[in-house]
């Protein structure tokens, strides 16, 4: 099973991958500078990329894959694709904030194969976005 994330593209995509132990990546504290209350809807298009950029740096950086074995792979998402993934919620209702993005960031880079609950407030969150 192959499990791609960025960041953004969390809430579009299944977790479905059993918790697989330790999968290494760069990890630490938020670095973009955004305050964590932030509506995701409400960011421009560079403060978009600044935490998109962020939290991928976060994971592995574009692309980093790790495998978690079982046949089951995490891989980074790219930049560029997550801060789309921003700006197509632009201007919607949607109570997804930075703080969110970060929490869920933070806890995969802590081990990317496992599924984390702050991962799944974003997801639910983010289907709820009108």
């Amino acid at each position: 099973m192959f499990r791609s994330l960025s960041m953004i593209g969390l809430f579009v995509l299944s977790f479905s991958a059993a918790a697989c132990g330790g999968g290494g990546v760069p990890g630490g504290a938020p670095a973009h500078g955004l305050d964590s209350s932030r509506l995701i809807s409400s960011l421009s298009s560079a403060e978009a990329e600044r935490l998109c950029g962020d939290s991928i740096k976060r994971l592995g950086g574009d692309g980093h894959t790790v495998d978690c074995g079982n046949d089951h792979r995490f891989q980074a998402g790219k930049v560029g694709d997550c801060t789309s993934m921003i700006a197509a919620l632009s201007g919607r209702q949607c109570a997804l904030t930075v703080g969110d993005l970060d929490a869920c960031s933070v806890a995969q880079s802590k081990d990317v194969c496992a599924d984390h609950a702050e991962c799944d407030a974003v997801i639910a969150k983010s289907l709820a976005c009108r």
